[in-house]
């Protein structure tokens, strides 16, 4: 949540309260989290305890003597209040991936991690041509090459979760490659 403070008046600051209510079912706001600072300009939140759910925030300036307390301010967008759609938290990236490469060709595999939210449906492996996809080089710079989908792994990784092992074939030879994998 982003904020910026008014002004003061009588309040001797003590936190920045934020309450949420779901939207359906029992209409009853709960607290979710505090920020101390009153100079903070941002206040993170993760207590919102449906994904893909609809809630209703508020959030006021709490002071040590409760009579100096700010009114209550919604999240609000054109001048309507708005309800906030929460997602799920994601997957975690695969983790000690190995490869074994031969002439044309490579298998990799790789560890699946935590899913949290996730609801496995596949494991998505792309790939791009060239010596780095991620900064500039001064051999082969990868400029506007796309990264493409290794249907190749589809049949090898599809299934289950645990299934983590692919053989990429018909590369070139002394060419480099990147490859990335994501639930």
């Amino acid at each position: 949540i982003f904020l910026q403070p008014g002004s003061a008046n009588e309040c001797y600051f003590k936190e920045w309260r934020i309450e949420w209510m779901h939207v359906v079912g029992e209409m009853v706001w709960k607290y979710t989290t505090s920020c101390p600072s009153r100079s903070a300009t941002r206040c993170l939140t993760k207590e919102l305890p449906e994904a893909y759910s609809f809630y209703i925030v508020r959030l006021r300036e709490s002071c040590h003597n409760p009579l100096a307390d700010s009114p209550w301010a919604f999240y609000r967008q054109g001048g309507v209040d708005r309800q906030i759609q929460t997602w799920p938290e994601p997957a975690l990236p695969p983790e000690n991936f190995t490869l074994d490469l031969y002439a044309y060709e490579f298998t990799f595999s790789f560890d699946a991690n935590l899913p949290r939210q996730c609801l496995w449906t596949s494991w998505i492996v792309e790939m791009v041509e060239g010596h780095d996809a991620f900064r500039d080089s001064v051999w082969d710079p990868v400029i506007d090459r796309p990264w493409y989908v290794v249907t190749e792994c589809e049949g090898q990784l599809g299934g289950i979760r645990e299934n983590t092992t692919c053989r990429v074939t018909g590369l070139r030879s002394f060419f480099p490659y990147q490859l990335r994998v994501r639930e």
